[in-house]
């Protein structure tokens, strides 16, 4: 596994979805966010990495379910 994999990332500020990933006792997580129209953060979290992808869509329909009830 490359190193860049073993340190901890924190959360960019300009991206639709802003992830970061810590690390405990040898375990990795991932940590998914998203703001919504009134700027309410929303989270998810896969310690899988084979859970990633799944959350990020779950997160992203979400959010995106709750702005269009706004819009509505």
């Amino acid at each position: 596994m490359n190193s860049r994999h073993l340190t901890p990332r924190r959360p960019s500020k300009d991206r639709d979805v802003t992830w970061s990933r810590t690390y405990r006792n040898g375990l990795a997580t991932w940590t998914l966010w998203r703001r919504d129209h009134r700027r309410a953060i929303h989270m998810r979290v896969a310690v899988d990495p084979k859970q990633l992808r799944r959350a990020w869509h779950e997160l992203r329909d979400f959010v995106d379910e709750i702005d269009l009830k706004e819009i509505a």
